[in-house]
């Protein structure tokens, strides 16, 4: 009996591996990690970012992302995509979207298209999100 709980168990935690919705590993700075990330990040994009800031990054109702110093800083990145700036239509994303998430759009939009700067892991966000700046784009990377 024992046996086929553990069974079991192993089976539900490989499922939510293979939907990558709920990971069960620990990301790292690492190239499995990215391309777990840049996977979820494409579809979070598509469905919260892709309509103001281009399908492509490119712009439109929003600033265009592709070579953006904001993309660039990790930090300042992160920032925009928690706490938003409503002063320019962009909503904060904190109410909605989970560190994971947040971390997979980030690395998402920081390296595709023309950029290249490196993965967001959600731990980043999670520290982050419990202490926000006073100011966000003075604490960019």
């Amino acid at each position: 009996m024992k046996k086929q709980i553990g069974i079991g168990l192993a089976a539900i935690l490989a499922a939510g591996l293979m939907t990558g919705s709920a990971w069960t590993q620990e990301l790292a700075n690492d190239e499995e990690s990215l391309a777990l990330l840049m996977e979820e990040g494409e579809t979070v994009y598509a469905n919260n970012c892709a309509a103001c800031h281009g399908v492509e990054g490119e712009g439109g109702g929003g600033p265009a992302l592709v070579g953006s110093s904001v993309v660039e800083g990790r930090s300042a990145v992160i920032y925009q995509i928690l706490f938003g700036a409503t002063d320019h239509g962009m909503p904060a994303f904190a109410p909605i979207l989970s560190d994971q998430e947040i971390a997979a759009v980030a690395t998402y939009i920081r390296n595709s298209w023309e950029n290249d700067y490196g993965i967001v892991l959600p731990r980043s966000v999670e520290m982050r999100r419990s202490a926000p700046p006073e100011n966000p784009a003075e604490d960019a990377e």
